[in-house]
């Protein structure tokens, strides 16, 4: 058995640590699409039903992420 990674504690700016939690919501993103390819293929159609509640809040949690970090990136160095 092997244990939780510990979490990140070293980001250089507020940049780095919306964009470590850019690719965290991708990574819960490929996590939900296998699920959901799984239910699909094993045809568990009650699952892939309650799957899409997931599928469609984190398509919304990429999005705002992806809108802050894209927000931060317009304003870094910035200084005004």
């Amino acid at each position: 058995m092997t244990g939780i990674e510990s979490p990140r504690r070293d980001f250089e700016s507020l940049l780095d640590v919306f964009e470590a939690a850019q690719k965290q919501e991708q990574a819960v993103s490929r996590q939900i699409d296998g699920l959901y390819e799984l239910a699909c293929n094993e045809k568990v159609f009650a699952g892939m039903a309650e799957l899409q509640w997931f599928v469609t809040e984190q398509v919304e949690e990429e999005k705002t992420i992806r809108e802050i970090v894209s927000k931060l990136r317009m304003v870094q160095g910035d200084s005004a």
